[in-house]
């Protein structure tokens, strides 16, 4: 843990790879990235610690970010064929759609930040 501010970590993580520990071998465990957590057990600056995100907010992250703009892209270009004669006319009308969810997804999460928030578990 590297700050606190109120009950809000800053964790720098290092992401757990499947290479088993043998980093030389992958590359995969030199992806450092700074994560936002409540700090649910009191952890001080300094401290290593375990965070999770439940299960179903996972879940629901990975289906807004990506089956909805997919489902997008597919009826925009489905809905387009209905009314162009032209393939480059019908794989617009299925980009252009789907770029605007990204947008209006982008909107929302930030707006709802909160519900995609990490919880420190414990201290290790």
């Amino acid at each position: 843990m590297v700050s606190l501010t109120g009950d809000i970590a800053e964790v720098r993580t290092v992401r757990m790879s499947a290479c088993g520990g043998n980093c030389q071998s992958c590359g995969g465990c030199s992806d450092m990235r700074t994560v936002y957590a409540e700090n649910s057990v009191n952890a001080q600056i300094g401290d290593r610690v375990e965070i999770e995100m439940p299960s179903k907010t996972v879940l629901a992250a990975a289906l807004i970010v990506y089956v909805i703009p997919i489902a997008v892209l597919i009826a925009g270009y489905l809905i387009g064929n209905v009314f162009f004669d032209k393939e480059w006319q019908n794989i617009i009308s299925g980009i252009l759609p789907m770029f605007v969810s990204y947008i209006i997804i982008s909107a929302v999460t930030r707006k709802n930040k909160n519900k995609y928030k990490s919880v420190i578990t414990k201290k290790l």
